[in-house]
Parts: C-alpha cells; sequence; structure tokens
C-alpha cells in the first residue's frame, strides 16, 4: 500500500510538472574582464600583474552590478527588440564568475529559447560598451558569444517525480511511524 501511494504521488508531480509548468531555456555569454591599459598614443603596454589580476576579479562583480542597472536593461531591450519590461527582462538574468578567474558568465532564461537567445547577444553587444563609458581604465570583451538553446534547461521531469514518490512514501509512513514510536514508549498505552 506505501509503495502504490508514494507511486500514485509521483505520477500526479510528474504529469503536474509536465503540463502546468512553462519549460525554460538557457543562453548565455562570457566575458573577460580586463584591468590594464593600453597607451596608443605612446604604444606602451602595462602588462598584466598579479594585482591587476585580483583587481580584475573583484570587478566582476562591480560589472554584474552595472548589467543590472536600469539603463543597461533597457538598452539591452531596445537592442534586442523584445517587448518586455525592465523588470521582466532583470528576473531573466543572473551572472557569476567562472571558477574564481576575471571571466564572467551572464546567463539568460526564459520561455522562449529565441528570445532568451537574443537578449543574452544583446547583453554582449550593449554590456562591454556600457562597462566602458561607466569604469575607467577597464573593460570587457566577449569571450563566448550566445546561441540559440535547443534543449530546455527545466524543470527537471525526472527530479519531479523522484521527489514526488520520496514526498507520496513519506507522507504514508510517517504518521504510522509516529504512532508506532508513541505507543513503543507507552505514552498512549494507557489510553489505547
Amino acid at each position: 500500500m506505501p509503495v502504490l501511494v508514494a507511486v500514485l504521488v509521483a505520477v500526479v508531480t510528474f504529469l503536474a510538472t509536465y503540463y502546468f509548468v512553462t519549460p525554460l531555456y538557457q543562453s548565455s555569454a562570457m566575458f573577460y574582464v580586463n584591468n590594464s591599459t593600453i597607451h596608443a598614443e605612446d604604444f606602451s603596454y602595462s602588462g598584466m600583474t598579479s594585482s591587476d589580476i585580483s583587481a580584475s576579479k573583484q570587478l566582476v562583480q562591480s560589472y554584474v552590478t552595472i548589467l543590472k542597472t536600469r539603463d543597461s536593461i533597457e538598452n539591452v531591450i531596445e537592442y534586442a527588440g523584445v517587448d518586455l519590461s525592465y523588470e521582466e527582462v532583470r528576473d531573466m538574468i543572473s551572472a557569476a564568475p567562472v571558477d574564481s578567474t576575471e571571466i564572467f558568465r551572464v546567463n539568460v532564461a526564459g520561455s522562449d529559447p529565441v528570445e532568451v537567445q537574443e537578449i543574452a547577444t544583446s547583453i554582449a553587444h550593449v554590456l562591454p560598451k556600457r562597462i566602458a563609458s561607466v569604469v575607467e581604465g577597464s573593460s570587457a570583451r566577449v569571450v563566448e558569444a550566445s546561441v540559440i538553446a535547443t534543449s530546455r534547461s527545466g524543470p527537471n521531469y525526472k527530479k519531479s517525480g523522484e521527489v514526488g514518490f520520496l514526498a507520496g512514501f513519506f507522507h504514508f509512513h510517517f504518521p504510522l511511524h509516529l504512532l508506532f514510536c508513541l505507543l513503543a514508549h507507552g505514552r498512549f498505552r494507557d489510553k489505547i
């Protein structure tokens, strides 16, 4: 009986996820943070030092903050030509450093794979220019451009079914186990 309940809950959870949860697609772009300067007038180059690399790693968080500003997002919306609000696009974007390097990845997730890719491509176009206009002496370069997602990134139907199975199994067993423990310890022995 408990396995039957668990299987039934797993099937219901799987079907609910499959039919009622909108699939998500993800597209991303990677950027390299550069904190060194090239002086065009004397053609000298100050090479990357360990302090430049450390500063570049710290700049990643600043660049992510610049990306999430209203001006940056509105430039992305205009360049992409999408009919979304600032809040909608902002909520679609996440960004994080890649393995403690001076490279960071910007992910865009949404229900339309083409729109998601257009927004990621627009970020790759807009962000380096926006950063150059805000942070003097540093830049961001595109390391990896975005592509159209060919498969969904979520939800995970298998995991949904597994969670449903476990929830059904423990939901059925927990009250019985609790009652057994209470009876075994004599708390209800006199009342039954």
